[in-house]
């Protein structure tokens, strides 16, 4: 009798669990960035064929192409970036690539926007997403769970279960779930992750290049970012992985000359690079048109990504010796994909010659 007890009991247990898993992925939150299509696509590539990724924020996101960036330089490379990033993100990003057993990058190109920002899940809601997304995204569980067990170390003001039940944090969707929440999500693998907006902002972006005279003193920095992104760059090191921080082409203003002065400082500290490629020279040597390439003031558009993406592929081939693969049979896979993305995005690459 006790057997047949605890076999339904058992057998209960699975059913339920089963269901509850099966709505809490209809219920959970969609997000744009398809992390998940994109991690898998990275671990899906041929073995230790990835010489570069980019992590980051939206600016990375939306600045860097890879599939250009094999175009003109033979550099393979893949975009991990998020939109409002944050340093927690940036370091355990660089956990599962580290995680990922079958790539080892050559070098990692962060941002490191957040220097001299406490951007803490609990900070604000749009800070919490970014914090939820890069969690549910993650398909290593055992860095899943450290992930959620740290944030709320970090963040106390946290609910532990939903993230690790987000069922419990998504129930109140139901008004909102579409057919597309029962569907797997459509993707464009042959972008290696990044992103391409054709869209013109109607406010031309300005580089101001008086605020570079200027008498403008470096954003004092937090230490929890500054602890992250030094973790970061000890990881990297430990792991014989090169590591750069690049700021891409924006609008600039006083608070961004600030956070670019204290991002030299602490990549001047930690002997790494760093890429300022929104000073009104790189603006000149880009080709940088504050009308026609960004699709809001802090974001480059197709066009802009496009000339910083092919510039930017040939300064860190010559700074880091990265090989040209084009001529490779056993990279072939790569021309396919920008022969994809040609297909799809002919209106805006036919423009620079392609």
């Amino acid at each position: 009798m006790f057997r047949k007890l605890l076999k339904k009991g058992v057998a209960f247990l699975l059913i339920f669990m089963l269901i509850f898993l099966c709505i809490q992925e209809v219920m959970r939150y969609k997000f744009n960035e398809r992390l998940e299509d994109r991690y898998q696509d990275y671990m899906n590539e041929k073995e230790n064929s990835v010489d570069v990724v980019f992590l980051g924020s939206s600016s990375t996101y939306s600045g860097i192409v890879p599939t250009v960036m094999w175009k003109d330089s033979g550099i393979t490379a893949y975009n991990l970036s998020i939109v409002t990033g944050a340093s927690f993100i940036d370091y355990y990003q660089l956990r599962f690539l580290l995680q990922v057993q079958t790539q080892k990058p050559k070098l990692v190109v962060f941002d490191f926007t957040r220097i001299g920002t406490n951007a803490k899940a609990s900070s604000s809601a749009k800070q919490e997403n970014s914090h939820r997304k890069i969690i549910e995204a993650m398909p290593f569980w055992k860095l899943r769970y450290e992930m959620i067990f740290q944030l709320k170390k970090d963040n106390p003001g946290q609910n532990l279960f939903t993230y690790l039940f987000p069922l419990l944090r998504y129930h109140s969707r139901w008004n909102d779930v579409s057919k597309e929440d029962f569907q797997p999500s459509e993707h464009d693998a042959y972008s290696k992750g990044g992103i391409f907006r054709n869209v013109i902002s109607e406010k031309p972006a300005d580089c101001h290049p008086e605020l570079f005279e200027a008498d403008i003193k470096p954003k004092e920095v937090v230490d929890y970012s500054y602890g992250y992104y030094k973790k970061i760059v000890d990881l990297c090191k430990e792991n014989g992985i090169e590591v750069a921080v690049a700021s891409y082409p924006k609008e600039n203003s006083e608070n961004w000359i600030s956070i670019f002065k204290a991002l030299q400082n602490f990549c001047d500290e930690n002997e790494i690079s760093y890429y300022n490629l929104s000073t009104p020279e790189n603006w000149a040597a880009l080709g940088i048109d504050g009308a026609t390439d960004f699709f809001d003031s802090g974001h480059l558009n197709a066009r802009g990504a496009v000339k910083t993406s092919r510039a930017f592929a040939k300064q860190l081939q010559a700074d880091y010796h990265l090989p040209d693969h084009r001529d490779d049979p056993e990279y072939s896979s790569w021309d396919d994909a920008w022969n994809m993305f040609y297909a799809n995005n002919t209106d805006v690459l036919a423009e620079f010659g392609y």
